[in-house]
């Protein structure tokens, strides 16, 4: 837009125009002039200002010539028109402002000159001036050479406050540096040229096209080359055609390379970065200085959706080109961007190469992500490749080989992490495998795959049992492993053999031998031949008559092999029996096969025993006639005797506790016996034959120190662990039953004969001290008994007995503290107390009636008075501090419970208690407070009894306090609550408040004073 026309003014009355504009700035200290003159970071930025000049006034070359007090600069485009001269003498009133592909719209650009001089001389067509004070133009002589198809500007370095020889240099360096930034993206101006004193410098931009879109671009100096290729794209601005551009280098072999990353170009470069590896230019809105751009702005927002649409279609291109490949993937943005024109490029990306045929393929061509297979790095491509082996994966090409380079390790993750291109590794390759594909494939192929799988074996391990891995010598495929687990196939030994091999050619490799071996394959030996020959018959029985006969051939043979073996071999069989279920066998009369150790042997003895028992398994007759007095056989693990079983201790509850002694304790369980088919045995008759065979049998454990006959009982109380011991269950059983004989043929229990009434055939007296020890569990009577029973004494029960040892140790306690107790045979356990009832059970409160008790006269007593007023005895019996211990404990947790329901019923009132002797704090008078907030409102000393007695003991302590509070006159704080019928299901509570109150009110009694002074 022109501010004056041509026809109305000269530019004798625009200077004077703008001398006056000056003054007025002055006057109202405007300098925004000024300012303006130095918005630029760089200060040879006004070189670009000068070629977008020479660029908008469609000139094709422009010259440089530095001085040492001045730079000369010339263009051969178009000359200057008045409304030039106007515009550049001004602010704001470009006439390019509604040309958006010309480059100087704000009018503000040349005014960066003024950075380096104050007077610009410009010489172009029929205007000379010069111009000061930044907007000022006067007229000048022009130049003697002066021609009329040149534009010249004169830039004197007349800045008083710029030293000339550092601005020379520092315009030198500039100059020196123009390359592909001052041409690139500049569509009619082709050649810059320079010269500094002598030396002399040159760029020349040169423009094959090579389609409407795309054109090759050189770019010449005097000392180098570079090549590039430029995309471009068209769109329209309110009714304004631009266009937008992408550059990409180029080698000297024509491929795509990677020139750093570099700013926005907007014609020139910005200050805006864009973490790209190729160029791009687009004519957004700058700010004045046209160094920084505003996204959000609406029409920067339309540019930039063109800047990807370019972007888009140049992907495209290359791959019809066949021009895009790994390396040329590597210069796109294929991760997260900080930049928001990059990172819209980047997403861009991704839904480009997911939506069209972009990826390049290892067969020479492109494919969607989701048509793609690639393997892991660390497998032979080649071989897989050559196989088809992606076909199984509904697969149909493979990525290139070039994403597999190290150097590319950004375009691989681009695939795998944005395009969902999956990595498939060897074991995934496993999962996918099938027989079809397998058995499709050469026996060489096959050993390659051994070799590969050498490389990993820690993935194939788990489908040698699933996969039909391995290929036999007729061409057919079966799992490494057989449904046991166990390794079914061999190296072929080179001479015909009936075991299934592996194919000659698919282990002659070194990779695929290193494979078997790790895997446990291997030539097959006389081990083998059983495991594949003979245990196959001995562990099928079927209900064919003949299976037995078949079966018994096959054992024979097993046996012939042993006994033809080395000793290493035959420890190896005997293994192979004891984990194979290979022994025909006897069950609820039915024949089946099961493993050694779950068989008896079929002897006399053992029949004897599990006669009528249906429960176990015994060997066949006529396998037992094959293995009997054979090595084979006694070196089996047969059963050969009842087997004894471990189990939980088979006493009661009652039973523990007397061993326990304590009602807090912890189960620990412990270990008991039971003894195979004995309890069977011992409800039928025993006869004399069979006595010896129970006897036999358990000497047999006895003798190897197998105490079957005591259980062992753990506990845990509050400070240790503890064990006691008892009779076991078997003992239980042998001491019940009458199956031990005399010398007479009379058959009694254990317990009612002496050892040595036992009959001969027993042999007792030539067992060992530590036997006979054992035996005595089993309470053989003695002589002392013998004797005793005839004087008539009772011989008590074990429990009894029990009991009784318990007492004497709570009345060595008692002697001991000088409280001697007598023993009740009628009340056994009077030296332990054990509580009937949880003391966390519904507190039963009773509030008794006190009538007050008046003193007795005792004055003027006689004689007679004496006899006929005798005071009554009051018998109190003794009870050991133990059992006190145990009473008191449970009577304060019965309290306890009984304060803890009030307190829960007034919590509105905030009461809480504290325990004392929870707390440790004993021996304070109490047991008890009842709380509120840090507040004590009430003490309270629990008092228990077993019984419901009314008399209760209270210590000098808790009388005194009692007596304190009174005192102070806070009597009804102290509170005694005893608890009678402690450990009962009918225990009550009687509270008693106020005690030296009720004590003086006559409504307490002192049955006994102890003074101290």
């Amino acid at each position: 837009m022109q501010t004056y026309g041509t026809d109305c003014m000269s530019i004798a009355e625009l200077t004077q125009k703008r001398l006056s504009h000056v003054e007025s700035c002055r006057l109202n200290g405007d300098n925004s002039h000024r300012i303006i003159a130095n918005l630029y970071s760089d200060s040879t930025h006004f070189f670009y200002e000068l070629l977008q000049n020479a660029q908008d006034a469609e000139a094709t070359s422009v010259s440089f010539e530095l001085h040492d007090d001045r730079l000369e600069t010339s263009h051969n485009g178009r000359a200057f028109s008045f409304s030039d001269v106007e515009s550049i003498t001004t602010i704001g009133s470009s006439t390019k402002s509604n040309e958006p592909n010309k480059i100087g719209k704000f009018g503000a650009g040349f005014k960066s000159v003024f950075s380096i001089t104050d007077t610009p001389h410009i010489y172009s067509g029929t205007y000379n001036f010069k111009i000061s004070d930044y907007i000022i133009p006067e007229t000048i002589d022009p130049l003697e050479d002066q021609s009329d198809e040149h534009t010249s500007v004169i830039l004197p370095f007349d800045r008083a406050e710029i030293n000339a020889k550092t601005l020379y240099n520092s315009i030198a360096k500039r100059l020196r540096s123009i390359g592909k930034d001052e041409l690139i993206f500049l569509s009619n101006l082709s050649r810059i040229d320079w010269k500094i004193g002598d030396e002399a410098g040159y760029v020349q931009k040169g423009t094959d096209e090579a389609s409407e879109t795309r054109s090759l671009v050189t770019l010449e100096t005097h000392n180098k080359s570079e090549r590039f290729e430029l995309y471009r794209r068209s769109f329209t601005i309110e009714n304004k055609l631009l266009e937008c551009k992408i550059a990409f280098a180029l080698n000297t072999e024509d491929r795509y390379v990677s020139i750093g990353t570099n700013p926005l170009y907007v014609f020139f470069p910005t200050v805006v970065p864009t973490n790209l590896q190729f160029l791009v230019h687009a004519p957004y809105k700058t700010t004045p200085n046209r160094e920084t751009i505003n996204f959000s702005d609406p029409q920067n927002q339309t540019i930039t959706d063109n800047i990807v649409e370019l972007y888009k279609s140049v992907l495209i291109d290359m791959a019809e080109r066949k021009a895009l490949d790994v390396e040329t993937m590597e210069l796109f943005p294929l991760s997260s961007q900080n930049g928001e024109l990059s990172q819209k490029l980047f997403e861009a990306s991704v839904l480009l190469f997911k939506t069209h045929p972009l990826i390049p393929t290892r067969e020479g061509g492109y494919a969607l992500p989701s048509s793609l297979f690639s393997l892991n790095g660390e497998l032979d491509h080649t071989f897989f490749y050559e196989s088809q082996i992606h076909t199984l994966f509904d697969k149909t090409a493979w990525i290139d080989e070039g994403f597999y380079q190290p150097i590319h390790l950004v375009v691989k993750r681009f695939l795998n992490s944005y395009l969902g291109v999956m990595e498939y590794k060897l074991n995934d390759i496993l999962h996918g495998i099938t027989e079809d594909f397998l058995v499709a494939q050469s026996n060489e192929w096959m050993g390659t795959l051994y070799s590969e799988f050498d490389k990993a074996k820690h993935y194939v391990n788990a489908y040698l049992l699933n996969r039909p891995l391995a290929r036999l010598e007729d061409g057919s495929q079966i799992p490494f492993k057989s449904e046991r687990g166990d390794i079914q196939v061999y190296i072929h030994p080179g001479v015909s053999t009936r075991f299934p091999c592996l194919h000659p050619d698919s282990t002659a490799s070194t990779g695929a031998k290193s494979f078997l071996n790790s895997i446990g394959v291997k030539t097959p030996d006389i081990i083998d031949e059983i495991k594949e020959f003979i245990l196959p018959i001995l562990t099928t029985l079927s209900k064919d008559p003949d299976s037995t006969e078949t079966y018994l051939q096959g054992m024979g043979a097993l046996l012939e092999i042993y006994n033809d073996s080395e000793p290493s071999n035959r420890s190896q069989i005997v293994e192979l029996i004891k984990n194979s279920p290979c022994i025909l066998s006897i069950h609820r009369a039915e024949r089946k096969c099961v493993r050694p150790h779950e068989v008896y042997l079929p002897t006399a003895s053992l029949k004897r025993w599990f006669m009528g028992s249906t429960s176990i398994i015994m060997m066949d007759d006529e396998l037992w006639s094959l293995l009997n007095a054979t090595e084979l056989g006694m070196s089996s693990p047969f059963q050969i005797r009842p087997v004894i079983q471990t189990m939980s201790p088979h006493i009661d509850s009652a039973h523990k506790e007397r061993l326990r002694h304590t009602p807090s304790i912890a189960d620990r369980g412990g270990d008991d016996f039971s003894w195979d088919g004995l309890e069977h045995l011992l409800s039928t008759p025993i006869d004399k034959e069979l006595s010896l065979i129970i006897w036999n049998f358990l000497i047999t454990y006895l003798d190897e120190k197998r105490n079957i006959l005591r259980g062992y009982y753990r506990w845990q109380s509050s400070t240790n662990n503890h064990e006691k011991e008892f009779d076991s269950k078997i003992c239980v059983l042998l001491k019940q039953t009458a199956w031990l004989y005399d010398h007479d043929g009379d058959a009694y229990k254990p317990t009612e004969l002496k050892p040595d009434a036992l009959m001969e055939e027993y042999g007792y007296d030539s067992l060992s001290v530590d036997v006979k020890e054992s035996l005595a569990l089993l309470s053989f009577k003695t002589d002392a008994i013998e004797e005793l029973e005839k004087r008539g004494y009772k011989i008590i029960t074990p429990d009894e007995a029990e009991a009784f040892e318990a007492f004497q140790k709570v009345q060595q306690q008692a002697i001991e503290e000088d409280e001697p107790i007598l023993w009740n045979p009628a009340s056994p356990n009077i030296g332990t107390w054990v509580s009937e009832a949880d003391p966390d059970m519904e507190t039963q409160i009773e509030q008794p009636e006190f009538k007050p008790k008046k003193p007795r006269d005792l004055r003027n007593q006689t004689p007679q008075s004496f006899f006929e007023e005798e005071e009554e005895e009051h018998y109190r019996p003794f009870v050991p501090k133990a059992i006190r211990k145990h009473i008191g404990e449970w009577c304060e947790r019965y309290v306890y419970r009984y304060l803890q329901d009030f307190c829960e019923e007034n919590k509105d009132k905030g009461y809480y208690v504290r325990w004392m002797n929870e707390e440790k704090n004993v021996g304070r008078g109490y047991d008890f407070v009842l709380m509120k907030e840090e507040k004590e409102l009430r003490y309270i000393e629990v008092k228990g009894r077993s019984s419901n007695t009314s008399e209760i003991e209270i210590s000098k302590t808790q009388w005194e306090f009692a007596k304190f509070l009174f005192d102070k006159g806070e009597g009804d704080k102290y509170s005694i609550f005893i608890v009678q019928n402690a450990g009962k299901s009918y225990a009550k509570l009687i509270p008693i408040n106020n005690p030296v109150k009720m004590w003086l009110d006559g409504n307490l009694s002192i049955l006994k004073i102890e003074l101290a002074f």
